[in-house]
């Protein structure tokens, strides 16, 4: 019977046109120079971020720097209404913590380390000692300490984070 069904098939699909299942599109081909700006918008955001060497441009990189300056005063705002007692690596101060440390390893700006410590210590204070897991427990808020303490040159505080 399965070969008897697949010749049928053969034939009527080989009698008859394809039927055609597509919705026809009536919108335009995507047009990398025509973004559809404003007049009033930057006439460099459509043009590639990188220069003729292959590095970052810097009109784009001053673009990148100042969104993420935005973007943190956006956050600090949102974190005067944030749960105090949330220390996690995942969702709380430590996370923050952790941002800022990325933000001083990619930028080298002390105030961003400094801002880091300021996060990370408000997490120290709330750590209980029940879950020892990275995102969610006390093992994350002590890493990150350990490092912030050993960028900042604080020996002493560092290794008391490491021998918690």
């Amino acid at each position: 019977m399965g070969e008897n069904m697949s010749k049928r098939l053969r034939l009527i699909s080989a009698d008859s046109d394809m039927e055609e299942r597509a919705f026809p599109n009536p919108y335009p081909d995507w047009d990398q120079g025509g973004l559809g700006l404003s007049p009033e918008a930057d006439s460099d955001y459509g043009k590639e971020p990188l220069d003729a060497e292959g590095k970052i441009s810097p009109r784009f990189q001053t673009k990148v720097q100042s969104k993420i300056k935005d973007l943190l005063q956006q956050m600090e705002e949102g974190l005067k209404t944030a749960d105090p007692h949330d220390f996690s690596t995942y969702t709380g101060w430590t996370g923050i913590a952790l941002l800022y440390l990325q933000l001083h390893r990619v930028s080298q700006e002390a105030a961003h380390l400094q801002r880091a410590l300021d996060y990370v210590k408000r997490a120290m204070r709330t750590l209980n000692g029940r879950k020892v897991t990275f995102l969610c427990g006390d093992a994350g808020p002590l890493a990150v300490c350990a490092v912030v303490h050993h960028k900042l040159n604080n020996t002493a505080d560092s290794q008391d984070c490491l021998s918690r």
